[in-house]
């Protein structure tokens, strides 16, 4: 695991590079000349960027491959195991930017199932992948170098998976298209100013996007050398960050998705607010997207911070990496707060400003890591993770009460019944965890991993009705307020109403 994911963070940066913005301003603009019939300009737009950025895919696959050797010199302390590993993975590179453009492509045709089933299938073929070689080549006794550099190929075989089923798609399209464009008038729109726009509108969300690539980074270069320096061996430091990179980084990451579906929902309400200059309609939902993500994050934070070690030990048969989890799940509701606050400034047309925030909070993470690594090792990486994610979000949300002329946040508001929640629920799961749980852990007829499992459902389903009923006894979620948020204001009120 440790020397899978020190290879993820450079290979994610290029990928990122070549990718991020460029597939969503595709998207934005095929939809907008599509509206407009103009469906030549469209066209040639996808034709373009598909060009650049497969070139540019090709560019950094032989640049990584090519720098391998110095990237590992100077970036990962020297380790000369991770030479073969960076190289399997960059062949990936020839693959996701023709695919992200093709997603970005169907999407601004309003088609999303193209891009959902490729996604689904290269995760599939990803994986199969993975554990298919990691379990052959560990039978067949292949070194662990030889394993990971396998691993880190179902990158490729992956995207091959999912080219494959956009091509089966774009098959069809085509048909539809060619028929559109008989029908349409000559491009209107010249593609050097449009590409500028498409530039213009793709750089700042590149930007953004490369932030979390960076600071995975910034672990991976500075964790190993640190714990190094500290006198831990290289196969010490590689399986610390492989509890680290390989447990703590990928559990986060699940309660995380909530907060981006709100960040996307925030981004079109508050454009539409403030395109309208109704200054009391974008007070109230930046407020209520803000509340919300707290009411959301708090609990999920406390919750994954509790279940740390059972967590763990369900996923990955030990509770070694329970307390870097702890410490690191307590990052997420800052994480969430600076995501959904990001996606508001980007609302109010600050696309840049929660990009030099959250490059702020990267030159933190880089100090705090050279400071709290060499004294609490992953522990204090984890630690420099949740401080640096403070710092960009109270820097994102005081930007949004310069912005938004007579906005309040009061901390009372915000805070105050999250954390009464959260409280009850940790009282509640640990009084759980010391009666139900320790009385069947040692029975003689239950395999523990069976109680493990059964114990980590009734602590989420008990510890989840607790804390709802806190906001509903309160009244802190006023359940009309949801109905301001498209589509998932709906799914709350019905949970709530339940």
């Amino acid at each position: 695991m440790g020397l899978y994911n020190l290879a993820y963070p450079i290979y994610t940066i290029f990928l990122t590079l070549s990718t991020a913005g460029l597939p969503l301003a595709v998207s934005k603009f095929v939809a907008e000349h599509n509206a407009k019939g103009d469906y030549r300009t469209s066209e040639r737009l996808f034709r373009l960027v598909t060009t650049l950025l497969t070139l540019s895919g090709i560019a950094f696959a032989l640049l990584l491959y090519a720098g391998a050797p110095l990237y590992v010199n100077l970036f990962l302390n020297g380790n000369r195991d991770m030479i073969p590993i960076v190289r399997a993975i960059t062949p990936a590179l020839l693959i996701f930017p023709a695919m992200a453009t093709l997603r970005g492509y169907f999407q601004g045709w309003q088609s999303m199932s193209p891009t959902g089933n490729s996604q689904m299938v290269e995760q599939i073929v990803r994986v199969v992948t993975v554990l298919g070689a990691a379990i052959y080549m560990m039978d067949a006794h292949y070194s662990i170098v030889n394993i990971a550099a396998v691993a880190t190929f179902g990158a490729f075989t992956g995207g091959v998976g999912g080219l494959l089923v956009l091509l089966v798609y774009i098959r069809k399209q085509r048909q539809k298209v060619h028929q559109l464009l008989r029908s349409s008038a000559r491009p209107s729109v010249p593609m050097k100013p449009l590409m500028r726009r498409v530039l213009a509108y793709a750089l700042p969300i590149s930007l953004a996007a490369l932030v979390v690539p960076l600071f995975n980074q910034v672990d991976a270069s500075t964790v190993e050398g640190l714990l190094r320096a500290a006198h831990f061996s290289i196969e010490q430091t590689e399986k610390l960050f492989g509890i680290l990179g390989g447990r703590a980084w990928k559990i986060i990451a699940i309660p995380a998705t909530f907060s981006s579906t709100i960040a996307l929902t925030v981004i079109p309400m508050i454009s539409e607010s403030h395109a309208r200059r109704d200054l009391s309609e974008l007070r109230q939902r930046a407020f209520v997207a803000i509340r919300l993500t707290v009411y959301v994050a708090v609990p999920s934070a406390v919750g994954l911070a509790i279940l740390a070690g059972p967590v763990d030990t369900l996923l990955f048969r030990n509770a070694l990496g329970a307390g870097t989890i702890a410490i690191l799940s307590i990052s997420n509701i800052f994480s969430s707060l600076e995501s959904v606050s990001s996606g508001a400034l980007q609302g109010l047309g600050k696309t840049y400003r929660p990009v030099v925030n959250l490059f702020i909070g990267l030159v933190i993470k880089i100090i705090l890591n050279l400071l709290m690594i060499p004294l609490w090792g992953i522990a204090g990486a984890a630690m420099a993770t949740v401080l640096s994610y403070i710092v960009a979000s109270q820097l994102n949300l005081g930007a949004i009460r310069t912005t938004i002329s007579g906005i309040r946040l009061p901390a009372s508001r915000l805070w105050t019944v999250p954390i009464l929640g959260s409280a009850l629920m940790y009282m509640v799961i640990w009084l759980l965890e010391h009666t139900v749980f320790h009385a069947y852990a040692s029975s003689q007829f239950i395999g523990h991993a069976v109680i493990n499992t059964l114990f980590l459902l009734l602590a989420v389903g008990i510890g989840g009705f607790v804390y709802v009923g806190v906001l509903l006894i309160t009244g802190a979620v006023n359940i009309d307020e949801l109905l301001s948020f498209p589509k998932i204001g709906r799914l709350f009120r019905f949970i709530l109403r339940k």
